[in-house]
């Protein structure tokens, strides 16, 4: 499945960085997908790239749009 993963990079000057993946994604008990855990198999191409501002800043990724399953 590809899908847009959005990456935010906390701290003080954290920028929200889009990165195109091919991914496995994870399922709850009633079928849903999750939006949040799922398995980076491939990056493709990196849209926007984020900044982070220290090495202890947090970081997550969701997934923000499926472009083809």
């Amino acid at each position: 499945m590809k899908a847009i993963i959005r990456v935010y990079n906390g701290g003080k000057y954290g920028r929200m960085g889009e990165y195109i993946a091919d991914i496995t994604p994870a399922y709850f008990k009633n079928g849903n997908m999750k939006k949040t855990d799922f398995k980076v198999n491939k990056i493709i191409e990196v849209t926007k790239k984020g900044y982070r501002a220290c090495s202890a800043a947090t970081q997550s990724e969701s997934i923000y749009k499926v472009i083809e399953q």
